[in-house]
């Protein structure tokens, strides 16, 4: 949810490699793409959107950027400073402070902010 996002290693010295890439490649399945975008993550890969109700409008945004980079790369924020809004924010609602529509009101914020300038 936040700048790099979640990078998934099986490290060298694993004891259970094998689950650890079961794990990975059910991940990396289109169901379970279109999941967790109906959830609000970002999923790690292209997912057809067309039957998915989204919790946010700039979602596809993200995800098509997402979608374009290398599957280790930094996420590039396609609006400025919503990187640096997102990883305080969930911090704060996974401490309870803050509602998750609180959340997504202030990525709205950030997000409606930059597209008008």
């Amino acid at each position: 949810m936040s700048d790099p996002g979640n990078v998934l290693i099986v490290p060298t010295k694993s004891k259970h490699p094998d689950e650890a890439i079961e794990l990975i490649d059910w991940l990396l399945q289109p169901e379970v793409g279109q999941m967790l975008a109906e959830a609000g993550i970002l999923p790690a890969h292209n997912i057809d959107l067309a039957n998915i109700e989204l919790p946010v409008p700039w979602m596809p945004d993200e995800l098509k950027a997402l979608g374009e980079q290398i599957p280790f790369g930094w996420l590039n924020w396609t609006v400025s400073g919503l990187g640096d809004v997102t990883g305080p924010e969930v911090q704060r609602l996974l401490a309870g402070e803050i509602s998750t529509d609180e959340a997504l009101q202030s990525f709205q914020k950030t997000y409606d902010e930059a597209c008008s300038q």
